[in-house]
């Protein structure tokens, strides 16, 4: 049920800027070289256009279906907790590689996050594969992409899970 109000918010919040102005959210809400420390979580709900939006919700309704039998509070956590490691991570990569000309968008590494839990509670390799496959055909495809924050999301995901699980015995 919190994944449906997620996938509300973000599309609430797409066609938002359709009504303000998408550059207006960006400027405000996006994470870049400056930008204020809450935007290291909210870039998560802003999306660059439809299909963006439509494959990051479609991939997050699919999980809440995969995942509807694990502990809610720990599947949130995830998810916001991913967001953010994962934006964190790619901040400080971009920096220290001396790019400061970059902006984040998108659900992508609190998906990655959900993911990367997913195969490890559920114990399906797949999900790291499906993954690394995506990334570097994104990567390969679309300059565009921070195909480096799908990774960051994913090995959170993962020792959020393995944390929960499997130190905890």
């Amino acid at each position: 049920m919190i994944f449906y109000a997620i996938i509300f918010l973000n599309i609430f919040i797409y066609f938002l800027g359709f009504l303000i102005g998408k550059r207006v959210l960006v400027s405000n809400f996006a994470l870049y070289h400056g930008s204020d420390f809450y935007t290291f979580f909210t870039y998560s709900f802003l999306h660059s256009d439809f299909n963006h939006i439509f494959m990051n919700m479609v991939m997050l309704f699919m999980l809440s279906h995969i995942l509807r039998f694990c502990n809610k509070t720990h599947l949130v956590l995830v998810y916001v907790l991913g967001a953010i490691f994962s934006s964190l991570a790619y901040y400080y990569l971009m920096i220290n590689m001396g790019y400061y000309n970059f902006v984040l968008l998108g659900a992508s590494g609190a998906i990655s996050a959900l993911m990367g839990y997913a195969a490890i509670v559920l114990r399906q390799n797949g999900f790291f594969v499906a993954i690394a496959i995506t990334s570097l055909i994104s990567a390969l495809m679309f300059s565009n992409v921070a195909w480096q924050a799908h990774i960051f999301g994913a090995v959170f995901g993962a020792i959020f899970a393995y944390g929960v699980y499997f130190l905890r015995r």
